[in-house]
């Protein structure tokens, strides 16, 4: 029996790519959403800006006369991701779709027909991580990788570094953020090896420490994992890294492993090397990490990818990628975890003065201010706390 006749399908159009999708009305909510997890194809429409900024960063590639010879989407669902892989940015030779369900297996096949893509995708049913190992076994390694599960991707990690090809990418979705982000204390230990708190930047400082807990995944095979553009984006974490083989390209990434300090009485926060273990450890401070402490991103990328965007008119998100790239431009060359600016005035017991206002106020002292992309309260800046006090003070 076909999976069309065991379930409702229904036919959109995203990016280039024509789909079959489970139909939406049949796994509806008591309160009128759609829940993807209930389809038996898992198709998340939410994830559409998500795919939007791989294309785009495939695209960007293109234009550096960097083609793709083999492209795995390890964790299909539908099909979407690695199918407008092959019809969007134009690099992309052959693309390898999978997924361990069979239904998705078969949906996977349909949208390849669909899209007359038949010589261009083959398609597996197989355990992620098996497939991981199981394509170099018959010669076969990718110039990128896609790993985009339900929660961590750290079971995936391993075996995506060893299909991937030197001066490669692999690209990264988590959304087990509640325990990156200190809710889930235990679950951070067991998964990333870090400690997490709950702090006003936390969704940064889950950020870092996900970026730092994969580097030395990669370390311990010798190999350098450098992030090249990472975000958070509505619930989860996107991250893409360039894999670089070379024992000693590892260790000078691991020199940029430590902590967020965090002084719990004025809110004060920097980031300090040290890994394993903090240094200058003192009573009023906090520790959460080990964690990243560069630049989460590359800010030359960053405007590169605004470029290839206008050879693009067709994504659907182009206005939300065109304002996070923007932010992103700023925020990547900031090496200072982003303060809320009403929990930092809260703690000062004055109003909130107009977040442009403050901005202004700290790019006329001659210091890098912008809004932070991970909480619309948030600014990213290098001044020193004192500086942004006399700001907030001299504007309420």
């Amino acid at each position: 029996m076909s999976i069309g006749a065991k379930y409702p399908l229904k036919k959109i159009r995203e990016g280039k790519a024509e789909l079959l999708i489970p139909d939406p009305k049949a796994y509806i909510r008591s309160n009128g959403t759609y829940e993807p997890a209930w389809a038996p194809v898992f198709y998340n429409p939410r994830m559409v800006f998500s795919r939007d900024m791989t294309v785009l960063f495939l695209r960007y590639l293109a234009n550096k006369g960097i083609g793709i010879s083999l492209a795995l989407d390890s964790l299909s669902g539908t099909g979407v991701r690695g199918i407008r892989f092959l019809l969007e940015p134009g690099n992309v030779e052959k693309v390898i779709l999978n997924d361990i369900d069979p239904d998705a297996y078969e949906l996977i096949n349909e949208n390849i027909r669909l899209n007359d893509l038949q010589e261009r995708a083959e398609s597996y049913c197989m355990d992620a991580n098996t497939l991981h190992y199981y394509l170099p076994e018959v010669g076969l390694r990718a110039e990128f990788v896609d790993i985009d599960p339900f929660g961590s991707p750290i079971p995936f990690i391993d075996s995506a570094i060893w299909v991937a090809r030197n001066k490669s990418y692999i690209a990264i979705t988590a959304t087990d953020t509640a325990a990156l982000t200190g809710t889930h204390i235990n679950a951070c230990l067991r998964k990333y090896h870090a400690r997490p708190l709950r702090l006003d930047c936390d969704k940064e400082m889950g950020l870092r420490i996900l970026i730092a807990s994969i580097i030395l995944r990669g370390a311990s095979k010798d190999i350098a994992l450098k992030p090249v553009i990472a975000y958070y984006a509505d619930y989860y974490y996107r991250i893409v890294f360039q894999v670089i083989k070379g024992a000693r390209k590892a260790d000078k990434l691991i020199e940029n492993i430590g902590y967020i300090e965090y002084n719990t009485f004025n809110l004060d926060r920097r980031l300090i090397g040290g890994y394993p273990l903090p240094t200058n450890i003192t009573n009023e401070r906090v520790y959460a990490g080990p964690l990243w402490i560069n630049n989460i991103g590359d800010p030359h990328v960053v405007k590169d990818l605004l470029k290839s965007l206008e050879s693009m008119p067709w994504l659907q998100t182009t206005d939300r990628i065109k304002k996070l790239l923007e932010i992103l431009s700023c925020e990547y060359m900031v090496n200072t975890p982003y303060y809320r600016l009403d929990k930092l005035c809260s703690k000062l017991h004055k109003s909130m003065p107009k977040l442009n206002d403050l901005l202004t106020c700290l790019r006329d002292k001659g210091y890098i201010a912008c809004r932070s992309h991970f909480d619309p309260r948030g600014i990213s800046t290098n001044a020193p706390l004192d500086e942004i006090v006399k700001c907030i003070n001299s504007l309420v």
